[in-house]
């Protein structure tokens, strides 16, 4: 209801302020009979028929839709004897139990069909296996979970650093990584000196591929849209507007999943891009008369850089706070020192998937673990 109330004020703050682009109607209409048609607020009881699309591990797995529909509430599905995997299944709920947040079904199964990996999956699973020939377990988890998305067999003491650390965003495919997918294709091509025009299409074609690759999620699909908007732009016009490319990856998104405005991530990610917006003119200013005393390039570098993440930490602090019940100093000054080393590390994993070379990324994780534990313990 609170989906189609946003919808319904958007149309009538246009009636009201007499807005003339069609486009400001047709939008939130759009939107609304997403809505309508595609989001599932209902709750199953025992014996009723339902159909899940999911993701299964140990037994367990997250629903993506419900009898074909997205779903405000979380869901998850529990049955037995299933490999790791994503399916479709039919089935009668069998047993409920209902959190506040989510819905959690014990399935008696009726049919059930393993979604298969696509051409393109499969190649690049390869080469993340040719990569990790000489990795240990706990290295290869969290590369999969860089690379490929597949967090949840990331080993829980890792995930655990991450979080303490204030970093736990790097584990999620989102920005960052798209932007470093993008950076590398670009400069490869660029190498090979492929005119910029057509460098553009094929980053636009791999990055794709690669989307087509990783398991859905809101920070994804933002990201990807963000990309695309971006190498168009480029293609088309010479010329790329972030703040257009900003808000058409947000309409683009609440019009292709229309509850993925109550995803945490989603909210965070957009609140980041928006903080950047925010504090940029300010950080300029502040930059000016850096300039004026520090002379040396390089710590002109790194006080903007820590000036950019402790401003941005701040701005995020009071939704990390609302949704996490968790804030601490220590936390944000954590990041400040871990995020560089943690990008470096994600950079390395993918340039690894062409040059199968593990040295520097092993190295590199070994710095970063290391570097975690050593704030957690000593700081």
């Amino acid at each position: 209801m609170d989906i189609i109330f946003i919808g319904i004020t958007i149309l009538v703050t246009g009636i009201i302020y007499k807005k003339k682009n069609i486009l400001f109607y047709i939008i939130p209409v759009i939107f609304l009979m997403r809505t309508y048609t595609q989001v599932d607020n209902k709750s199953y009881n025992r014996s009723e028929k339902i159909n899940v699309i999911s993701e299964i591990y140990e037994d367990r797995g997250e629903v993506l839709k419900i009898n074909n529909k997205f779903s405000k509430i979380k869901n998850y599905v529990v049955v037995s004897n299933l490999p790791n995997g994503k399916y479709y299944i039919e089935g009668i709920v069998q047993d409920k139990h209902q959190g506040e947040y989510f819905n959690e079904y014990r399935l008696d199964i009726i049919e059930v069909r393993e979604i298969k990996n696509n051409f393109i999956e499969n190649i690049l699973n390869k080469r993340v296996d040719i990569a990790l020939k000489n990795s240990s377990n706990e290295q290869k988890n969290l590369y999969k979970g860089i690379v490929l998305g597949e967090k949840k067999q990331i080993y829980k003491r890792i995930k655990k650093l991450f979080i303490e650390t204030g970093v736990a965003h790097l584990l999620a495919i989102s920005g960052l990584h798209m932007g470093i997918v993008l950076y590398t294709i670009s400069t490869l091509l660029f190498k090979f000196k492929v005119k910029k025009r057509v460098r553009d299409v094929l980053t636009l074609v791999f990055l794709t591929l690669y989307f087509f690759c990783i398991p859905s999620s809101p920070s994804v699909i933002r990201a990807y849209i963000m990309a695309v908007i971006y190498l168009l732009g480029n293609i088309l016009y010479e010329n790329a507007d972030f703040k257009k490319s900003l808000w058409i990856s947000f309409i683009v998104s609440l019009l292709l999943n229309p509850v993925i405005f109550y995803d945490v991530s989603f909210v965070l990610s957009y609140s980041a891009i928006l903080g950047i917006i925010i504090i940029t003119p300010f950080l300029k200013k502040i930059n000016h008369y850096i300039n004026i005393y520090i002379k040396k390039k390089s710590i002109n570098y790194i006080l903007n850089y820590f000036l950019f993440t402790l401003f941005l930490q701040i701005i995020l602090s009071p939704l990390i706070f609302y949704y996490f019940d968790k804030f601490s100093i220590k936390t944000i000054l954590c990041s400040l020192l871990i995020t560089p080393i943690g990008t470096l590390y994600i950079f390395s994993c993918f340039i690894s998937l062409i040059f199968p070379t593990m040295f520097i990324t092993n190295n590199l994780y070994y710095i970063l673990i290391n570097s975690m534990l050593f704030l957690l313990n000593y700081w």
